[in-house]
């Protein structure tokens, strides 16, 4: 019967009922990401000046696949925002927003386009993916997590559109990171 040992040698052990048992360290694919430079947060902060108006985009440039994997929100009034993914077309009268790497120190930039506006950015089509829905009685952030992440390929883009009310302030902060596709060894 074929056995697994492990570095040094030894036979891995085994429980009665079959499971074998491993230590094992774990992290989230985004702190591997920080270790690796590939980390990153882009912040909004303004006012979309409109109802339906997509105010915020980033579009991934690199062979890796750009994933969101959280949301955090504050705003001035009840609003929803909605993520809207496969965009198309080129964002109009734009402020150019510069991600922020995660780890501390590094000179790595985030290979993509990302843009706000304090108004429509003016792109078409896409797809709902979600609806993040801030009630300003709350007074808190609220911060939402995916935990499929929303995974971006080389030259597609998300937009943040503001569904509702034209006079809130918002304060958004998006957490992502880039890696390649994870497959089965």
């Amino acid at each position: 019967m074929p056995e697994m040992n492990d570095a040094l040698g030894y036979p891995a052990g085994v429980l009665i009922n079959g499971f074998q048992m491993t230590y094992t360290a774990m992290m989230s694919m985004a702190a591997h990401s920080a270790d690796n430079e590939d980390s990153y947060t882009a912040v909004y902060s303004g006012d979309p000046g409109g109802t339906d108006a997509d105010f915020f985009y980033m579009k991934n440039s690199d062979v890796k696949f750009l994933r969101i994997h959280k949301i955090k929100v504050y705003c001035t009034a009840d609003v929803e925002i909605t993520i809207k993914t496969g965009v198309t077309g080129t964002p109009i009268n734009t402020t150019e927003v510069t991600p922020v790497n995660s780890l501390v120190g590094s000179g790595n930039t985030a290979d993509m386009d990302c843009y706000s506006r304090a108004g429509d950015l003016a792109l078409t089509g896409g797809n709902t993916y979600d609806s993040l829905i801030y009630d300003a009685a709350c007074n808190r952030e609220i911060v939402y997590t995916f935990y499929e992440e929303i995974a971006l390929k080389k030259n597609q883009a998300v937009a943040f559109n503001n569904v509702t009310d034209p006079n809130a302030a918002i304060r958004m902060t998006v957490y992502f990171y880039f890696h390649e596709k994870v497959q089965k060894p």
